[in-house]
């Protein structure tokens, strides 16, 4: 099947579509927005260096970017324009809005689970995973409910504990979280499906060997598993808004699993793959990539269109 021509994003270590729009932010040495569902550039900001992870706010009237260093910002969409910036505070993973559009929920390295209040900037606690970190931060469909994960921090010469992968309900202080300890000695994501129903747990076995696990996102119980290769640039991965397909970043590229059984559907090769999102409408595929990210019609792939990396 011939492939149509891809739509080239240039460096793109994020990829996010806005809901409700054609539009694509894209970081890479600075926060880039494209339309077209990134044909085509609309704006660029640089409100700090090294942008690092974002979420699109619920109206689509803002993007939340964090840094390296722990800095957040707050940039009006379509124009990028900076509404307010917090200082560095700690490293930490992913950050997202709250249901309610009131917090940009984050976690930190030093296991704090907060939200900074998107009016004011203050930063408001909600607790903190005892001598753990927290290196993973994801959300339902409908922001209701959240998964982190808590890698215990080793003491001595003696390994970690295994990491638990906690789901938590908004608002937080409403019940506890329900902790899943599963046999992962060390998970790299962890992403609910669309309903909250399932969870893909992406974790190491041992030494360099993977797996990608799909579990009951009420018991822990494993309902299939699949290995995928180690290597490259970052463990992501993003299930499609029916459910029916979860795209993981592995070595080299980028493998779409159909989620009944974890069955292999298409791959697509790129060198440097580091990120992965669906369109809201399920119809396009946004790669990031260290070199050349790219757009692509989910279709395409799944036929079977030629898939070697853009020139």
């Amino acid at each position: 099947m011939p492939r149509r021509h891809d739509i080239k994003l240039g460096k793109s270590f994020v990829v996010r579509f806005v809901p409700g729009t054609d539009l694509l932010v894209c970081l890479g040495q600075k926060v880039k927005l494209r339309r077209r569902f990134g044909a085509a550039h609309v704006a660029d900001a640089l409100p700090f260096s090294h942008p690092a992870t974002c979420a699109i706010a619920p109206d689509s009237a803002s993007v939340a970017v964090k840094n390296s260093s722990g800095a957040v910002a707050l940039l009006e969409l379509p124009t990028l324009r900076t509404r307010w910036v917090n200082p560095p505070d700690n490293e930490g993973c992913q950050l997202l809005f709250s249901p309610c559009s009131q917090f940009l929920v984050t976690g930190s390295w030093q296991g704090e689970l907060s939200g900074i209040d998107v009016a004011t900037g203050a930063v408001r606690n909600w607790g903190r995973a005892p001598d753990s970190m927290i290196t993973y931060l994801s959300q339902s469909a409908d922001r209701r409910r959240y998964v982190y994960v808590e890698q215990p921090i080793a003491r001595g010469d003696a390994p970690p504990a295994n990491s638990v992968v906690s789901l938590q309900s908004w608002p937080f202080d409403a019940q506890p979280a329900l902790r899943l300890k599963g046999p992962w000695r060390y998970v790299e994501a962890a992403e609910l499906s669309p309903d909250a129903q399932r969870l893909a747990v992406l974790h190491q076995i041992d030494g360099l060997n993977y797996q990608l696990d799909l579990v009951d996102a009420s018991s822990g119980h494993v309902l299939s598993n699949a290995p995928i290769d180690y290597g490259g640039t970052k463990f992501c991965m993003a299930w499609s808004p029916d459910g029916r397909h979860l795209a993981c970043v592995r070595k080299g590229g980028l493998t779409l699993f159909g989620t009944d059984t974890l069955q292999i559907a298409a791959k697509v090769d790129l060198a440097y793959a580091c990120d992965v999102a669906f369109s809201p409408d399920g119809e396009w595929l946004a790669i990031g990539d260290w070199q050349q990210g790219v757009v692509r019609s989910l279709a395409e792939v799944l036929a079977g269109a030629e898939v070697t990396p853009p020139s």
